[in-house]
């Protein structure tokens, strides 16, 4: 878990905080660890990671490049956690790309293998980040509006907000 939060969970941290330098050089430590040390469970991680960097950097050349580098690799590693965080980033591409009814069509099918993996932190992750770049984007529109509801479900159904102190509390002691 310690390899994960250093190696991975930063990163997203840094990503999602718009601290792109810091990301980059993160990523590119991070990848040569996973790959020094080959931790097999990782490797499709890190290539999500690369591809959620290029597309905050909007560059549509590295996205396209990331993508196919993402698609190939994942051959290799058949989760359904993976597989649907892939189809969920495939969506925000499209989102990017302005056609929100293909980035719905990948929305559903990621949160379809993730309901199929019964990995209900996944769906809220999911959420975050969709939410996260229709944001980034300026799409302040129908799906922000469901995403939000669907976020406020999970958190009453899985009572994240009586949870919110337990967590905290946990991680303060964790990350001293």
């Amino acid at each position: 878990q310690r390899l994960e939060m250093k190696l991975l969970s930063r990163l997203s941290l840094l990503i999602y905080t718009k601290q792109l330098d810091e990301a980059a050089t993160l990523l590119h430590q991070s990848k040569k660890e996973i790959d020094e040390k080959n931790i097999e469970g990782f490797i499709p991680l890190i290539f999500l990671s690369e591809l959620c960097l290029a597309l905050l950097q909007k560059d549509f050349q590295e996205i396209e490049v990331r993508m196919e580098e993402t698609k190939k690799n994942l051959v290799n590693y058949p989760y359904l956690r993976e597989n649907a965080n892939f189809s969920i980033v495939k969506g925000i591409y499209f989102l990017l790309k302005n056609n929100e009814s293909k980035a719905e069509e990948y929305f559903d099918e990621g949160f379809q293998l993730l309901r199929e993996a019964k990995f209900i932190p996944g769906m809220l992750i999911n959420i975050n980040m969709i939410l996260f770049y229709l944001d980034e984007f300026g799409m302040n529109g129908r799906l922000q509006t469901y995403y939000q509801e669907l976020k406020k479900k999970y958190i009453q159904e899985y009572k994240l907000n009586e949870l919110h102190s337990k967590i905290e509390l946990q991680l303060k002691y964790h990350l001293k």
